[in-house]
């Protein structure tokens, strides 16, 4: 199968959130025997990025461009006299848009990666002009597959209802297919210069891990109010978040009696490193469309503490510890009772690692180029 997917080149090479995704896709597509792969970009990203690319992903084909910029491209794409901007693929039987972008393709179909339905959610995001200009271009989105050979790629089955409510008119051209999580969290921890940072907090004393950052999805409030609860409690535990942060939770948070530390973004080598040597990791969001950190501490084995709310009992899957989103005692009783329970510990520990099987990322990849094949009338 002949596929030409439409990249953001720089996200090849960042791997943070929609990158690290589209970055493992691309590779799980380009090592697939199955599947001849060319990529879709801008011309002077990839230029800029050429080098480091080719570090990462060896023997790509020379890649389809275009010379506007993805911002502008994607926004001529959408307009109701789209066809002059229309590119011509040669040699392709589908077309992937990694980057939730509208792409005229034509006769031929397709995928357009749609992770979730957060910035059309009414209470997760304060109103603003940002906001009103995201959900109009969703909606042109939305209509443009509507109305063409397109289909939506979502990650998870939350995510395909949600999409649905907002879009009833895409039920029947939504395919779910799951994310990945990295090998690196499948890996022992062999080699103790991996292991560092995680030993270095563990030393000092038991900890619990909060990756995601501090702001409203991630539910900082309940998280503060957690931490000073603990801080009365079990002195003797420390919390270290990592990840964003937003600026009046973190004023908040530092104006807070309690053990807690702001580590920022980490690579996943460190946050392997924290996971593993974690008493608990505590992920209290109010909305996931998928929750990648739930998947990464259960390949770790990791014990988890986690809301009960969207995507996140579809992905844990009985394998973490499931509370209500807005119950800070409940969230402190459920982290408590693993810390001071080693038979509950160690089970969590050995459910998440067999739930995170689940999510590697090679079975992932061929489960998705099967739904591709199969939607596409490809044999």
């Amino acid at each position: 199968m002949n596929i030409t997917a439409h990249v953001h080149f720089p996200n090849l090479v960042r791997f943070t959130g929609h990158g690290r995704v589209a970055n493992e896709i691309i590779r799980g597509l380009h090592s697939n025997n199955n599947v001849n792969l060319r990529l879709y970009g801008n011309a002077a990203q990839y230029r800029k990025i050429k080098p480091q690319l080719e570090t990462i992903i060896q023997n790509l084909r020379q890649p389809q461009t275009y010379h506007l910029s993805d911002r502008t491209i994607s926004k001529l794409w959408l307009l109701p006299d789209f066809a002059r901007f229309a590119p011509k693929f040669k040699d392709c039987d589908v077309v992937l848009s990694t980057n939730q972008t509208y792409i005229p393709t034509g006769d031929l179909p397709l995928f357009v990666i749609w992770y979730d339905a957060q910035n059309l959610e009414p209470d997760l995001y304060k109103s603003s002009f940002g906001k009103w200009r995201s959900i109009t271009a969703l909606k042109l989105l939305a209509k443009r597959i509507e109305q063409s050979n397109s289909y939506v790629i979502t990650i998870s089955h939350f995510s395909a209802a949600r999409l649905s409510h907002f879009f009833p008119s895409l039920k029947s051209k939504i395919i779910v297919s799951y994310i990945g999580v990295s090998d690196i969290f499948f890996e022992p921890l062999d080699d103790l210069s991996n292991d560092e940072v995680g030993v270095h907090f563990k030393n000092k004393r038991p900890y619990i891990f909060i990756p995601g950052g501090l702001h409203y999805r991630k539910n900082a409030g309940l998280v503060i109010d957690v931490i000073k609860r603990a801080f009365e409690k079990m002195p003797e535990v420390a919390f270290l978040i990592s990840g964003f942060n937003d600026k009046f939770y973190q004023q908040k948070l530092q104006q807070t009696a309690g053990n807690f530390q702001l580590l920022g973004y980490l690579p996943d080598q460190q946050i392997k490193s924290l996971l593993a040597n974690a008493s608990v990791c505590w992920f209290p969001s109010r909305y996931e469309g998928f929750g990648l950190p739930i998947v990464e501490a259960m390949a770790v084995g990791c014990p988890l503490v986690t809301s009960d709310c969207s995507a996140i009992p579809e992905v844990s899957a009985g394998a973490a510890l499931l509370v209500d989103m807005t119950n800070p005692e409940a969230h402190l009783d459920a982290i408590r009772s693993i810390i001071y329970d080693q038979a509950l510990s160690s089970a969590l520990s050995q459910l998440g690692r067999k739930r995170a099987e689940q999510f590697r990322w090679g079975f992932i990849t061929r489960n998705l180029i099967e739904k591709i094949r199969t939607k596409a009338g490809i044999r």
